[in-house]
């Protein structure tokens, strides 16, 4: 799945560039530490996310530079939150699906 993040310019009302990220690409760990950080099981609704990376953005930050590694630290400062969590869920999302797509039966191979 293919992640795009719009960097705007100061003003907020044009994008100046776009950022592709992969989650094909994105390691365990990332996962596991943005699983940890925002502490979603099966919920993925937007104003807990919301909510969660309000408090802890610094953080966040760092765990999506590994998924946007060309994302400099003073463009995070243009990115719209509205726009930055249907990334977070699509993430999720892919992540919960990747997990389901795991065999249980050690003999069978993933869907």
């Amino acid at each position: 799945m293919e992640l795009i993040l719009n960097i705007y310019d100061k003003k907020g009302k044009k994008v100046v560039r776009q950022v592709k990220g992969n989650t094909i690409d994105i390691m365990m760990g990332t996962i596991e530490r943005l699983m940890s950080l925002l502490d979603i099981e099966n919920s993925t609704d937007s104003i807990e996310i919301l909510k969660k990376v309000s408090g802890a953005y610094q953080e966040l930050k760092g765990i999506l530079s590994l998924i946007f590694e060309d994302v400099s630290e003073e463009e995070w400062n243009y990115v719209k939150v509205k726009e930055l969590i249907p990334v977070i869920l699509n993430v999720v999302k892919y992540t919960f699906a990747e997990m389901n797509s795991i065999p249980t039966d050690p003999n069978q191979k993933g869907a």
